[in-house]
């Protein structure tokens, strides 16, 4: 006779202990060994309250597998423990049994009493493998959701970025073309003026011829030095062009070297920022001989002025002041537009000079 069937009170206590241990499980997922712990105790408590039931096995080897805590794996084991109605010890033969039947009546009951068995049996199996796939099946789904979650999420990213990236950099673009169409409405833009003194020596000597001897009359030399002679720096706003920089962020200004404008010197004219020393020869006119150097000195001052301004020195701190001057600009004009980014200026490289043939 196969075994009695489970009494609904422990069924329901049994589904009751499964369902709190499914709860538990979900958020143990991420403590493994106290989910193990759990799944041992509730294995312990079901065994106890429906006896030897090897469909618990399952279930228990099932609760192991990583993400099957999403799933309410014991109470799908009980729910099938409670239709089959099974245990898994064998049957007991009944109290107060007759005689031992003869061998022939004895091996046909233990055919019948198997079958029975099998009867109860294959249902039970047929149930657990049903359960164990459905455990199984969904256990593999939400891994695969997972799985292809990152990816999507992951390409999502990207082309969140990318679209993003793309329209920042567009934005980016135009408004930085726009303020750089702003500077080139002048032909040229002022970076540097600058105030340097010049000083210019020429001298000058005499001698006379006389009975075949020469007579030297000495030597005049005059020096004037001019404070405060006026160059501007330019650079043609036709040679600026810009660039994207993403690591860092920012933008990459190329200007061209600056220049001396020949169009803005101002040579110093007034008497109280000029000083003249004139050292006249022993037998030379002071008035006459260093009047004519000191107007001769005077033509060559402008001269002068544009090659003191063309100094290296003095370009390079020009240099420093162009990337100053086109970077400070640039930022307002962008702040004006919304637009926060470091802006750095570069210096193109001068072109090298052609050799006549």
């Amino acid at each position: 006779m196969p075994a009695a069937p489970l009494s609904r009170r422990r069924l329901a206590i049994a589904l009751a202990v499964a369902g709190v241990s499914d709860v538990l499980s979900v958020w143990l997922e991420f403590a493994p060994p106290l989910q193990w712990a759990l799944d041992i105790v509730t294995a312990l408590a079901l065994f106890g309250i429906l006896g030897r039931q090897w469909l618990l096995l399952p279930a228990l080897i099932s609760e192991a597998i990583p993400g099957i805590a999403a799933f309410p794996a014991w109470v799908l084991v009980v729910l099938a423990i409670g239709v089959t109605g099974n245990r898994a010890a064998a049957p007991q033969p009944a109290a107060g049994a007759g005689p031992a039947s003869p061998p022939l009546l004895a091996t046909g009951a233990k055919i019948l009493a198997g079958a029975q068995l099998a009867k109860g049996f294959i249902p039970g199996c047929l149930w657990a493998g049903a359960t164990v796939a459905i455990v199984f099946i969904l256990t593999a789904a939400f891994l695969l959701l997972r799985s292809c979650e990152a990816p999507v999420r992951l390409v999502d990213k990207i082309g969140s970025g990318l679209r993003g990236l793309f329209t920042t950099n567009y934005r980016v673009t135009t408004l930085v073309t726009s303020a750089i169409g702003e500077l080139q409405h002048e032909s040229k833009i002022v970076v540097l003026t600058a105030k340097f003194p010049v000083t210019i020596t020429k001298s000058s000597a005499k001698s006379w011829e006389l009975l075949g001897q020469s007579l030297d009359l000495g030597t005049t030399s005059v020096q004037i030095t001019a404070l405060d002679n006026r160059a501007q720096y330019v650079i043609p706003t036709d040679g600026i062009g810009f660039r994207l920089n993403t690591d860092p962020r920012e933008i990459i200004v190329e200007i061209p070297p600056p220049v001396l404008d020949e169009t803005i010197i101002e040579v110093q004219s007034n008497p109280d920022r000029i000083a003249i020393v004139t050292d006249a020869g022993w037998a030379r006119s002071r008035f006459l001989s260093g009047k004519s150097l000191e107007d001769d000195i005077r033509r060559g001052f402008r001269p002068m002025v544009l090659l003191e301004g063309r100094h290296p020195i003095r370009l390079q701190i020009a240099a420093e002041h162009a990337r100053k001057t086109v970077a400070d600009m640039l930022t307002g004009l962008l702040k004006k537009h919304g637009l926060a980014i470091p802006v750095r200026v570069v210096i193109k490289a001068a072109p090298a000079a052609q050799e006549l043939p």
